[in-house]
């Protein structure tokens, strides 16, 4: 099972305090499960299942599972939340868009402007692993208009020793730590116009 390094845990921090914090979670709970007692990042994070109350509109989670097939997303006009950082090729295959350091070879996801082992800012641009495996998990039960709740959001140790932060698409009760997980392209939420927005997941074979 891959460990992440200081600087991983850093970034990882930095990634669930974020997407927490755009989804409306309360900074207060995310100061408890990022950080511990000391002010220091949580080496892994533990399981939590936010509740904070947010008076905001959300789309309820539906019986059928959110994930878009590769071939379909290959023939519709995704829209990616974040754009920069996945991209789907002639197939419909969904890639995560990495960083590499062209003087020690570190990766990085999101891309990282300066290599945090070397300092470098030679980083060139690569597709990562599609495969990895759940590394630590919260299910979130409110946010803001437009996304579909609940949904799990974990960490995923990817198979080329990177950790990304994604949405689990897997029943609640089927996740399990260290469960071998895959890259895919889910439906996460709507637009003010109701079209659908799409993100990179993580789902079972």
């Amino acid at each position: 099972m891959v460990r992440a390094a200081s600087g991983d845990v850093s970034r990882a921090a930095v990634q669930a305090w974020l997407l927490l914090r755009d989804a409306g979670v309360d900074r207060r709970k995310i100061m408890r499960d990022v950080f511990d007692e000391d002010g220091k990042i949580r080496s892994r994070l533990s399981m939590t299942t936010v509740q904070t109350p947010i008076e905001k509109e959300s789309l309820p989670m539906t019986e059928t599972n959110t994930l878009v097939s590769n071939q379909a997303a290959a023939n519709a006009d995704v829209r990616f939340i974040t754009p920069d950082l996945v991209a789907l090729d002639a197939t419909g295959a969904p890639h995560l868009i990495g960083g590499r350091c062209r003087n020690c070879q570190a990766l990085s996801f999101p891309r990282a402007a300066v290599c945090a082992g070397c300092l470098s800012e030679e980083i060139e641009t690569v597709p990562l692993a599609c495969e990895g495996t759940l590394y630590s998990y919260s299910v979130v039960h409110q946010a803001p208009k437009g996304w579909i709740v609940p949904y799990a959001l974990g960490y995923i140790d990817l198979a080329d020793n990177v950790r990304v932060l994604a949405h689990i698409d897997v029943a609640q009760e089927k996740i399990a730590i260290d469960m071998p997980l895959h890259l895919a392209v889910g439906v996460v939420g709507a637009d003010s116009s109701g079209a659908p927005l799409s993100s990179y997941t993580f789902t079972t074979a």
